[in-house]
């Protein structure tokens, strides 16, 4: 058994006992004496097995996930005004119209994409700060309605950045260390070849935050197209933007 301090596997049972299923022990590692407790279960049915190891590795991933994108600091604004503005097509006294919701806003925003009749959905617009891995940012950077306000950079701050804390779980530590190490060989040396080295060994799932300025519109194309994608990454913004206000209007479910 693998010591979760120092990952050694040179440890020792000091204490087992059996509850049920269940078998609790306590362990020793010999290396940096750490203890540590360990719950083992029990399982003779091969099909139970294989459905609880099923649900270890979903939470497992789940894990990874909770530690991977981020979106916060979330601003919306627009959305009075914009289902007002839906009615205007129809309205001879623009003053007399009001915001409510309607069926036949949900309607409209719920079009065809392409169809233009989802443009009052361009007036509701959501600003957040946004974590990505650089492979997610450069799959984003394809739609043309979602837009940086400000962002974290490498060009002026990789060499100060923690590059293990910057990077999600996927990435391997052997891929880390060598980015740590080019690193350290720039900051002895300040050469501008070293520096381009350490710049271009960045891994995909390296993680940076900005400040993004999007709409409704915007993000129904994408929730649509990026909603079954492989990527954990694709996966939280999509969740993201499913608690957003009034979000059937994007997912063109009811809430």
């Amino acid at each position: 058994m693998e010591c979760p301090n120092c990952g050694d596997r040179n440890t020792t049972v000091k204490d087992s006992r059996k509850v049920e299923m269940n078998v609790f022990r306590t362990r020793h590692c010999n290396k940096c004496g750490n203890t540590f407790y360990t719950e083992e279960i029990s399982i003779d049915d091969e099909e139970t097995v294989r459905a609880y190891m099923s649900a270890i590795k979903q939470e497992q991933r789940k894990a990874v996930i909770n530690k991977m994108a981020k979106i916060e600091n979330i601003k919306v604004f627009g959305i009075e005004d914009s289902f007002r503005a839906s009615k205007y097509p129809f309205a001879l006294d623009i003053n007399a119209v009001n915001d409510e919701f309607t069926d036949r806003i949900k309607s409209l925003a719920n079009c065809r994409i392409g169809t233009g009749h989802d443009v009052m959905m361009q007036g509701i617009i959501v600003q957040f700060d946004l974590t990505f891995s650089n492979k997610a940012w450069v799959e984003l950077q394809r739609y043309h309605f979602i837009d940086f306000v400000s962002s974290q950079s490498t060009m002026h701050c990789i060499s100060k950045m923690d590059i293990k804390c910057m990077c999600n779980d996927y990435v391997s530590d052997v891929v880390i260390a060598e980015v740590e190490r080019l690193k350290e060989i720039y900051l002895n040396t300040k050469d501008s070849e070293d520096y381009l080295r350490m710049l271009y060994n960045i891994p995909s799932g390296f993680e940076l935050t900005a400040r993004m300025t999007t709409n409704y519109r915007q993000l129904k194309t994408i929730y649509r197209q990026r909603k079954p994608h492989p990527l954990p990454d694709w996966h939280i913004f999509c969740d993201f933007i499913e608690k957003l206000p009034h979000s059937e209007l994007i997912t063109g479910k009811d809430e």
